[in-house]
């Protein structure tokens, strides 16, 4: 898609990018976004609000599509092709209930009017999609880069068994091809696009990386403590000792284990990863001694 957008946006053509998880910059796969940003028609921090996708969906429906109709009735031309980023698209289909009828009538009508759909999925699905009873609109994705890891895809849109894709070779630069004039998937290999292939074909990067110790989150293992009062016996008041929240899900051991796993390592991800692990908590504490026991031989050396 990186790749794509990219080309797209070199020609200076028309494009939204509608993604509601976009990130400026993924850090866990190095992705720079920031190049694309003065190429975009809108910009896609604002577009990654699911109520303003579903104000653009409708917008491209009802106006877009509509006004170029009317054009091409009259024998004028439509209007420049418009390229429409849809990421993600599972989710927005689980936020935006028309989303699949909007979508769905794009596909069938738009091309001929210079609208153009790129769609990115995990799972090409009838349900996924939410065409259930339109299982043909699938049809109307007409070129299709898959790039591995979606044995749904592969059934669905490639009409391949699992058995037939070289998963393993397939990524960076490596996709199966099916279009209009390549029926049958082939394997073949496209321009691998890095940050710096990107910054030379748009422009410079704007992302500026932060070295701060983000420690907002530390608040949902921090204590509340409260303070409650018991009446004695004769009449006096003792605040009794103070007791913390729990968080939702959480006892109140694994949560005072947490704290002090944070506390030790000041490493968020990892209290997470031991918290979700399968088994008791004492098995994950004895996971805990034994980090803290390399820690401090680290230190020590």
């Amino acid at each position: 898609m990186r790749l794509v957008m990219a080309q797209l946006c070199y020609l200076k053509l028309p494009i939204v990018l509608l993604n509601p998880h976009y990130m400026i910059y993924d850090r866990d796969h190095q992705e720079d976004w920031t190049p694309y940003t003065p190429y975009l028609k809108r910009d896609p921090m604002e577009c990654k609000d699911m109520a303003y996708i579903e104000t653009v969906l409708k917008w491209m429906v009802t106006d877009l599509l509509e006004k170029r109709k009317a054009r091409a009735a009259r024998g004028e031309s439509p209007g420049r092709p418009f390229f429409f980023v849809l990421d993600e698209f599972p989710d927005i289909k689980a936020e935006i209930k028309d989303a699949p009828t909007l979508i769905g009538k794009l596909l069938r009508q738009g091309r001929k009017y210079g609208i153009y759909l790129i769609v990115a999925s995990q799972d090409y699905s009838v349900k996924t999609l939410g065409v259930e009873g339109e299982g043909g609109i699938r049809k109307c994705f007409r070129t299709i880069f898959y790039v591995g890891g979606d044995p749904v895809s592969v059934k669905e849109l490639l009409n391949k068994k699992v058995s037939e894709i070289p998963e393993n070779d397939l990524g960076q630069g490596t996709i199966m091809l099916k279009c209009a004039t390549i029926k049958d998937p082939i394997v073949v290999h496209v321009p691998y696009l890095d940050n710096e292939s990107l910054y030379l074909l748009l422009g410079p990067t704007t992302y500026a990386a932060s070295h701060k110790d983000v420690q907002a989150d530390e608040l949902e293992l921090s204590p509340t403590t409260t303070t409650t009062v018991k009446n004695e016996p004769n009449g006096s008041k003792n605040p009794s000792s103070s007791s913390s929240s729990v968080p939702d899900g959480w006892t109140e051991e694994e949560t005072q284990w947490a704290r002090k796993l944070y506390k030790e390592l000041r490493n968020k991800d990892t209290v997470l990863k031991l918290l979700e692990k399968k088994g008791t908590i004492a098995d994950r504490r004895k996971e805990l001694d034994l980090i803290l026991q390399e820690n401090n031989h680290e230190k020590d050396a």
